[in-house]
């Protein structure tokens, strides 16, 4: 089975009666500063000092950007795009979830992540994996599917995309798989290790 590269929710179908999942960081909301901006940062700070691998700079700069989001909060990532899939979501009477990676314990720091995007969490069931299966396997675990005709699944990541295809796609005839990509997001995510200047 295969998934679909998308950057806006506009290209999201949406048939009668579907249960759309969506991931939350990275695919609805994002950080105000993109990660290579963090990275650069620690790179230049860094890199002088000792031997610094792309892996290590990688997890600095993921570090610095947690504590940049915690003080100036999320953006959306296609406000207008997400505005029109919720509005085919409501005219072909489907709905909509949301399944993110972070732990239970987080729940009033996304609800406040949604919200200082545009998106308020009461209107939306939050599903929590810790990080621990995949999204995939918790679907089929945890999320009742029988009183829908389609799932819809969107994330950033392909494996949580292929995972879902591939096991929910066992249980319900119809699911469709979209990766969302945000232009120039991960580019640094391949540039392999790092020399000393």
């Amino acid at each position: 089975m295969s998934f679909q590269c998308i950057r806006t929710f506009q290209d999201v179908i949406i048939k009668s009666n579907t249960l759309v999942i969506c991931d939350i960081d990275d695919t609805v909301i994002k950080c105000k500063k993109p990660l290579n901006h963090f990275y650069q940062m620690v790179k230049e700070d860094f890199c002088f000092f000792s031997d610094c691998t792309h892996e290590m700079l990688l997890k600095e700069a993921w570090d610095m950007q947690i504590m940049y989001n915690q003080l100036y909060g999320y953006t959306h990532t296609d406000s207008e795009g997400f505005e029109q899939m919720l509005n085919s979501i409501s005219q072909t009477k489907s709905q909509l979830i949301f399944l993110t990676a972070r732990s239970k314990q987080s729940d009033q720091a996304t609800k406040k992540n949604l919200n200082q995007a545009g998106i308020y969490h009461e209107d939306f069931q939050i599903h929590y994996t810790k990080n621990e299966i995949t999204k995939g396997q918790y679907i089929v675990d945890h999320i009742d599917l029988s009183g829908f005709d389609h799932v819809v699944f969107i994330d950033d990541y392909e494996n949580q995309v292929l995972s879902v295809v591939n096991l929910v796609g066992k249980l319900v005839e119809s699911v469709s798989g979209y990766k969302f990509e945000i232009p120039g997001h991960r580019d640094i995510e391949n540039q392999g290790q790092i020399k000393k200047n």
